[in-house]
C-alpha cells in the first residue's frame, strides 16, 4: 500500500492531448530516469 500512496503523491502532470481528432487523457507519475525508456500504459 505504501507504493500506491507514493505513486499518488508523485503525480507531476495530467491533462488531455489531441490525438487524431480525439482528446486523450494522460498522467505523468514520478521523475524520469536518466537515459530511461518511458513506459506507456493504455487501457
Amino acid at each position: 500500500m505504501l507504493t500506491l500512496v507514493a505513486m499518488t503523491l508523485a503525480l507531476a502532470a495530467r491533462g488531455y492531448a489531441p490525438v487524431n481528432g480525439l482528446q486523450l487523457y494522460y498522467e505523468i507519475h514520478g521523475n524520469p530516469a536518466k537515459n530511461g525508456v518511458p513506459l506507456v500504459l493504455l487501457h
